[in-house]
């Protein structure tokens, strides 16, 4: 069995969590009475001024607007402004967050840990020193949401969280990975919902 020294375990642990951080969780919610099929059309809705892109970013809220567009013509949908059975719009928001990194330089190892095979199982002691680095970084959230145009009843709500890049292409590969997710993950719970109904 491979074991590891006290750096191969706070390097171990280190990795795993910045692997972690930096993932995109997805989440879709929807009204499981709601009748999907009969409705054909949708319409683009700008929510109100700075809960969206399109100040501080306007390239990026226009690629992340003609995404969703393009994914919801992708699922049967026909754009029509004039009068839709759906609205759709996505809001954004950002938090700073802190990760603490613990470096330790030295040695120290306790009983079952291996130093040779005459000091087997026995204790050792020796002097560290452990730093801590504080690093800040911007957390992410991108809520799409999907309602009814007529009764203004709120049908279905996607929605991502993750570690935005400073680099701005990475941050639209980013959202656009995150949708893929969102509408994969939709896909998947109208299939299993499908089977469901069929056994009733």
């Amino acid at each position: 069995m491979k074991r590891y020294g006290t750096m191969g375990v706070v390097a171990l642990v280190v990795a795993v969590t910045m692997a972690c951080s930096t993932a995109t969780t997805v989440w879709v919610d929807y009204d499981r009475d709601a009748d999907f099929s009969k409705y054909k059309t949708f319409a683009w809705v700008e929510p109100e001024s700075g809960f969206t892109l399109e100040e501080t970013s306007p390239l990026l809220h226009r690629r992340i607007v003609n995404y969703i567009k393009a994914k919801m013509k992708a699922g049967g949908l026909v754009e029509d402004p004039e009068n839709p059975d759906l609205s759709v719009t996505y809001y954004t928001s950002t938090k700073e967050e802190m990760s603490l990194n613990a470096t330790t330089m030295g040695y120290s190892y306790g009983p079952g840990w291996y130093w040779d095979p005459y000091w087997y199982g026995s204790w050792g002691y020796g002097p560290t020193t452990t730093t801590v680095n504080v690093t800040t970084y911007t957390k992410g959230t991108l809520v799409i949401d999907i309602w009814d145009a007529h009764t203004k009843r709120l049908l279905w709500r996607g929605s991502m969280e993750g570690t935005v890049p400073e680099n701005p292409e990475a941050v639209s590969d980013m959202i656009y990975t995150g949708i893929d997710k969102i509408v994969a993950k939709w896909q998947a719970m109208r299939r299993a919902a499908a089977k469901e109904k069929a056994k009733g």
